[in-house]
């Protein structure tokens, strides 16, 4: 599913490597939790894995990621966020919407599916997470968990075959 080879990389204007030689393989169907200190690249690595570095985040990158048969650096961020969700961990830093229905279909919107799929899918969605009480609230009015809550639904939503959480 994915499939990480001598990973490296640098920020534009640091002198050390935030990832240094990486190999990783990870199986479909398998749960992987990275540990390690603040600092340590476990975000940077993330990012790399989704696509936002190189495409957001500038720096010096070398090595190979492939994801569900994709060379991740050479697909468009728009295909990668159908496919690989990311749920950051300041949900503050993907809530765009005043609510929370808004949010959930915000990028059903973005990627032109049918009113009828994005109906489907929010309600499938609400359905799973338990977002019934929280579905006509402003975003602002919720708890930091709960905004957490509707971020991870917002990517549940999308359907993506791989799902990270920072």
């Amino acid at each position: 599913m994915i499939e990480i080879c001598n990973l490296n990389f640098s920020y534009f204007g640091k002198n050390s490597e935030a990832l240094k030689d990486i190999n990783l393989k990870i199986s479909k169907g398998e749960f992987v939790l990275l540990t390690g200190l603040s600092g340590s690249g476990k975000s940077t690595l993330i990012r790399a894995i989704n696509g936002l570095i190189p495409n957001f985040y500038g720096g010096r990158i070398s090595g190979s990621i492939d994801a569900l048969n994709m060379n991740i650096f050479e697909k468009k961020p728009r295909i990668l966020a159908q496919k690989i969700g990311m749920v950051f961990q300041n949900p503050e830093n993907q809530l765009f919407m005043n609510n929370v229905e808004s949010e959930l279909v915000f990028g059903l919107e973005n990627i032109n599916l049918t009113k009828s799929e994005i109906k489907r899918r929010l309600i499938d969605t609400i359905e799973l997470l338990g977002l019934e009480l929280l579905r006509k609230r402003a975003i602002s009015s919720l708890s930091g968990g709960e905004k957490q809550k509707v971020a991870i639904g917002a990517i549940i939503a999308m359907q993506p075959e791989i799902l990270i959480l920072d």
